[in-house]
C-alpha cells in the first residue's frame, strides 16, 4: 500500500508544486486583510478544484475568515492549518530551485495546507478506506494567536476523532507531540521619590526592591519541569539624582502543563516584598495554554512512526516551545499530532524554505497515517 501512495505522490508532484506555487504567490501577512481575502479565495478554489467539494467560509470579526470542509454533526479526522503569514506581500522573492522552494510562508505553512488538500484527494483517487471522514480547517489569524477564530476552531473540532496540525515539522524532521504554553507577566513596584543627595533616607527605592524580585524570579526556572521564567524588559526611575519611586518589568513564562502554569503563577504572587514600605502590582496576560504531551498524542505519534517505517524512513518526536492552534484546542482532550507539515528552515526568516525531497516524503506519510488510523 505504501508503494502505491509513494507512486501516486511522485506522479502528481508537478501538480502539487503548481498548487503550492500559486498559493505562495498569493501573499498576505496577518495584518493585510485585503491580501488575505485573495489568499483565502485562491485556497478555496484549490479545495474545490482538487476535491470537488465546497469549502464553507465561516465569517469572523476581523474578516480573516475560516475555511472548512467539516460537516455538521460529523465525527471526522481534522487537518488543521492557517493561511496567514508573518511576511508582508512583496517582501520576499519566490524562488524554486532544484532542492528547495523559497518564499513567504512556504514553510509556515502553505506547504502544509497544500499537503492537506492532496492527502484527501489521494485517499479518494486511490480508493483508500478510512475509518472516519477527513476534513480541512484553515484559519487566517494564527500568527496573532487566532484571536477571532479561536472559538470557531474549538467549536469545529470539539467532536473530532483526532486532529493533525499541518504546521512544519522540526528542522530534523521530527513531529511535535507537545508545545509549551506561554504567558507574559507584568510586575510594577511602587516606592517613594526623594532627592538622592540631600534626603536619600526619605526615599524608598523601587528599583532596589525590584532587583530582589528579579533574583527570585530567576530562581523559579525549573529544568526538570521544562519551566522557563525570563525577565525580558525592565524600566524604572526618572533621573539619576532622584530615588526611584517606580520600577516595572515584563516576564516571559513558558510551561508544559496547566498545573505548572498555575503553580508558577502562585509562586510569582508569593514573592515577598523585602522593604515593607514598597507595594507591587502583578498582572498576567491571557497567554496560551500548553499543548500537553498526552497519551493520546503519543499514540498518534506511534502510528505515524509505524507508517514512516513502512515508507522507508525513521520518525521521531519532540516537545517544543512556541504555540500553534494545537495549544488553543488542547484542553478539549482530543488526540493531536502537530508538526505534520513540510520540513525546511528559516521559519519566519528571510530565507524561509522547504526541502523538496522530504516534501514528497511528508505528503506520503500524511496519506499513510490517515489510511491506517483506526
Amino acid at each position: 500500500m505504501e508503494k502505491r501512495i509513494q507512486t501516486y505522490v511522485h506522479e502528481h508532484f508537478s501538480e502539487i508544486m503548481e498548487d503550492l506555487m500559486g498559493l505562495v504567490q498569493h501573499q498576505g501577512a496577518t495584518s493585510e486583510i485585503e491580501n488575505l481575502n485573495k489568499v483565502r479565495a485562491y485556497l478555496k478554489s484549490l479545495i474545490e478544484k482538487r476535491l470537488n467539494e465546497t469549502a464553507s467560509e465561516i465569517i469572523v470579526a476581523s474578516g480573516r475568515n475560516v475555511l472548512t470542509t467539516i460537516h455538521e454533526n460529523e465525527r471526522s479526522i481534522v487537518l488543521m492549518g492557517h493561511y496567514d503569514t508573518v511576511h508582508p506581500a512583496g517582501k520576499l522573492p519566490v524562488i524554486l530551485e532544484e532542492k528547495s522552494f523559497r518564499g513567504p510562508g512556504v514553510l509556515d505553512m502553505k506547504a502544509g495546507l497544500v499537503m492537506g488538500i492532496w492527502a484527501v484527494k489521494a485517499l479518494k483517487d486511490l480508493k483508500l478506506n478510512c475509518s472516519y471522514p477527513v476534513s480541512l480547517l484553515y484559519n487566517g489569524d494564527e500568527e496573532i494567536g487566532s484571536r477571532d477564530s479561536k472559538e470557531v476552531l474549538i467549536e469545529k473540532v470539539k467532536d473530532a476523532e483526532c486532529v493533525f496540525i499541518l504546521e512544519p515539522g522540526v528542522e530534523n524532521g521530527d513531529v511535535k507531540t507537545g508545545r509549551k504554553g506561554a504567558m507574559a507577566c507584568d510586575i510594577v513596584i511602587h516606592g517613594k521619590a526623594s532627592h538622592a543627595g540631600n534626603h536619600p533616607e526619605e526615599g524608598v527605592n523601587a528599583i532596589l526592591e525590584m532587583s530582589h524580585h528579579i533574583i527570585a524570579l530567576q530562581n523559579l526556572n525549573h529544568n526538570t519541569f521544562g519551566t522557563t521564567v525570563s525577565v525580558g524588559k525592565i524600566s524604572g526611575g526618572t533621573v539619576s539624582n532622584v530615588v526611584p519611586d517606580r520600577a516595572e518589568i515584563t516576564v516571559d513564562l513558558r510551561y508544559k502543563t496547566i498545573a505548572e502554569k498555575e503553580r508558577i503563577q502562585h509562586e510569582i504572587l508569593a514573592i515577598p516584598l523585602l522593604d515593607k514600605k514598597t507595594s507591587k502590582e502583578v498582572t498576567f496576560s491571557e497567554g496560551s495554554n500548553p499543548l500537553e504531551q498526552s497519551d493520546k498524542n503519543i499514540h498518534l505519534y506511534e502510528l505515524a512512526k509505524q507508517c514512516a517505517q513502512k515508507l522507508g524512513f525513521d520518525l521521531n518526536h519532540q516537545f517544543v516551545g512556541g504555540a500553534s492552534d494545537g495549544n488553543r484546542i488542547s484542553h478539549l482532550g482530543i488526540a493531536i499530532l502537530d508538526g505534520m507539515g513540510a520540513v525546511g528552515k528559516g521559519i519566519h526568516a528571510l530565507d524561509e524554505q522547504i526541502d523538496l525531497a522530504s516534501y514528497q516524503q511528508r505528503i506520503s506519510l500524511l496519506i499513510s497515517v490517515l489510511h491506517a488510523y483506526q
